[in-house]
């Protein structure tokens, strides 16, 4: 099928998951791994010296979970499962005002991961706070990827190449913040 609508139409047409996919790598690379491996941790006994490995691991584990999330509800969805609109949309329409709220939900944690530099942390403390944001990070962007297309009628390839231009975006503007 070729593609019949102009990149500026496509971008129009998904401007949701475009800014989703850009907002969730910006916050993502911003806190991630900057900030984490700032975070200092109460005496945890033998092996601290494998902390910062433990904090990558929990964010490797949360955001292979908040992609898998999305297949997990496409799946049980399609057998006939009803998930909330919020969780995973069923039409583009329905999308409108409801793709960026996760995302911007995620904003609390570049208040929160500032404030947790400022003095030691129990070490399970700052586990769960990185798996959370892998999850949703892994959560917000596979559902960003997976909407998109559905949002646009004779412009697949053009929309994974914008989606992917955002992509690269967040992943560039994050890194720069994040240093």
């Amino acid at each position: 099928q070729e593609d019949t609508q102009t990149y500026p139409a496509v971008t129009r047409q998904t401007i949701q998951p475009l800014l989703s996919v850009f907002l969730t790598f910006l916050l993502t690379l911003s806190c991630f791994p900057g900030l984490t491996t700032l975070i200092s941790s109460q005496p945890f006994g033998a092996g601290m010296e494998w902390y910062d490995t433990v904090i990558v691991l929990f964010f490797n584990l949360g955001d292979v979970a908040g992609r898998g999330s999305i297949g997990f509800l496409v799946r049980s969805h399609l057998r006939g499962k009803r998930w909330p609109k919020l969780l995973l949309p069923e039409k583009g329409e329905e999308v409108k005002g409801k793709l960026l709220f996760p995302v911007l939900l995620r904003f609390g944690f570049v208040v929160v991961f500032p404030l947790l530099v400022k003095r030691p942390q129990p070490p399970l403390v700052v586990f769960l706070l990185v798996f959370s944001l892998a999850l949703t990070n892994g959560y917000a962007a596979s559902l960003a990827m997976v909407t998109a297309p559905k949002m646009v009628e004779g412009g697949k390839e053009r929309v994974v190449n914008v989606m992917l231009l955002g992509l690269f975006a967040g992943l560039a503007v994050g890194s720069a913040v994040g240093t």
